[in-house]
C-alpha cells in the first residue's frame, strides 16, 4: 500500500494521527501485530517518517520502529528490517 503524509488540517486530525501512533505501538507489543506489521508493509510507513524533514514525524517513526523491533524471542522483523536495508534510514 502507498503511504502518503500530508499535514494535518486541523487540530482533531493532528490528535487522530496521535492516536494511530499510540494504537499501531501498542500493537506492536503483540507477536500476531508484528506479524501484521511486517505483512502490511509497516516498515514503509516507519522509512517514509524517518526521511521526513519534520521532527516530529521523524520521532513518531522511531517510536514505531522501537516497538517493532522490542521482542527479542522472535527475529522476523529484524530479519525483514536487516533485509530492507533498513539501517539505512538511521542516519
Amino acid at each position: 500500500s502507498r503511504v502518503t503524509l500530508n499535514p494535518p488540517r486541523d487540530a482533531d486530525e493532528g490528535e487522530y494521527g496521535e492516536n494511530v501512533f499510540d494504537i499501531l505501538t501498542s500493537l506492536l507489543l503483540e507477536p500476531s501485530g508484528q506479524e501484521s506489521f511486517v505483512a502490511g508493509d509497516g516498515f514503509d510507513l516507519v522509512f517514509l517518517l524517518l526521511v521526513s524533514p519534520k521532527a516530529k514525524l521523524r520521532s513518531a517513526g522511531l517510536r514505531i520502529l522501537s516497538f517493532a523491533l522490542l521482542d527479542h524471542r522472535s527475529t522476523v522483523t529484524s530479519n525483514v528490517f536487516l533485509q530492507l536495508n533498513g539501517l539505512d534510514y538511521l542516519r
